[in-house]
């Protein structure tokens, strides 16, 4: 199920974003900035859900741009859990 992410993801998105940069980040700065963007217009969350956890994270960045004389979206992060396949 996809919808709009909430503040209650936090956790797992930063563990989508963090497995992406193959780091750890600090949590509490991106739980600082990960709220911030949530309540500004110019960011969106949309967040893929299997029931029981966050497994993909798509968040943009809408502005406008001269060159385009327009509001644009750029992808910022899109991250996706990989999938374990069971290979007996």
């Amino acid at each position: 199920m996809y919808r709009q992410a909430a503040f209650v993801d936090c956790g797992q998105v930063y563990h989508l974003i963090c497995q992406m940069e193959n780091r750890e980040l600090p949590y509490d700065k991106f739980c600082e900035i990960y709220k911030k963007q949530l309540s500004s217009e110019s960011h969106y969350f949309l967040v893929c859900d299997n029931g029981s956890e966050v497994v993909g994270v798509l968040h943009l960045r809408f502005e406008e741009q001269l060159h385009h004389a327009a509001t644009v979206a750029e992808i910022m992060e899109f991250a996706v859990r990989p999938i374990l396949e069971n290979r007996e």
